[in-house]
């Protein structure tokens, strides 16, 4: 398992990047 947080697509619109939380979706 690598280091992904699944998260919702509006939610890593700005909130998961401002927790600094590493996400292959840029």
């Amino acid at each position: 398992m690598e280091e992904r947080i699944v998260v919702d697509p509006r939610v890593l619109r700005g909130k998961a990047v401002i927790k600094g939380t590493r996400i292959p979706v840029y």
